[in-house]
């Protein structure tokens, strides 16, 4: 685990399930989720708003409801349409239509003590358009090998519903003790029962393409918040096991 903050999560919102009293202020709290594709960091976010009753927005997540027309919020749709590629070919979003899913879920009452967004920004533009609409509280940064990002990506397996994710991939090497995730019941997921499914952009043509893009951008945006020292750097080698002292 490396840190360049000294915020901690757990210290991070005053109302959580360790801290149930009733805020007196607007304490809401913005924290960046960044790294590679397939470091866990919608199951990291997922676990986070549980325990500290925050909002994750995922930009990717969201665009996916919208274009199945599951999404209880309103977007316009060519804005829509312009991003599919987004979904489909590993392509970076538009900073209007990531700004604009990200304001309209700051108007759910999940979101009032705080929000989780991860998949934006992931450019230096991206982030200046960022820090124009909203403060940032906490980046956190999951860091894996690239290797093991590869087979991650390939076991996964999705709930386009309520965003949990699985994995039916087992990995026993290099420091990693990664188990699978799997349902209960297989190909359903346990907490909503709806049909877990692939993700378009999860395949090795599409993967190759995100690592790579994320070399070349996302990591000059880890840098960029380095420097402002707001970064929580944690390398979770034993996948959600590793989540409880990662939260301290």
């Amino acid at each position: 685990m490396i840190v360049s903050t000294k915020a901690s999560l757990k210290l991070l919102c005053p109302v959580s399930r360790f801290n149930t009293a009733t805020p007196k202020r607007d304490i809401r709290k913005y924290v960046l989720f960044l790294g590679p594709p397939g470091s866990g960091l919608g199951t990291y976010a997922h676990l986070v708003c549980q325990d500290l009753r925050f909002n994750r927005i995922s930009i990717s997540e969201e665009i996916r409801k919208l274009l199945r027309k599951k999404s209880t919020i309103k977007i316009d749709e060519k804005m829509l349409k312009e991003n599919r590629p987004v979904l489909t070919q590993g392509k970076v979003v538009t900073n209007d239509l990531a700004i604009a899913i990200i304001k309209e879920k700051l108007k759910e009452p999940a979101a009032l003590y705080g929000v989780t967004i991860g998949g934006f920004p992931r450019s230096l533009v991206q982030v200046e358009s960022f820090e124009k609409n909203f403060p940032i509280d906490l980046v956190v940064y999951l860091r894996v090998d690239e290797d093991i990002l590869m087979e991650t990506l390939l076991g996964r397996r999705s709930c386009f519903k309520c965003g949990l994710v699985y994995n039916l991939c087992e990995i026993h090497r290099n420091g990693y003790e990664l188990d699978k995730i799997l349902p209960k019941n297989e190909g359903r997921c346990d907490s909503c029962g709806d049909k877990l499914c692939i993700r378009p952009d999860d395949n090795i043509e599409t993967i190759y393409s995100r690592i790579y893009n994320y070399r070349n951008e996302g990591l000059k945006v880890l840098e960029y918040f380095k420097r402002k020292e707001l970064v929580y750097e944690y390398e979770p080698k034993k996948g959600i096991k590793d989540y409880p002292p990662f939260l301290e």
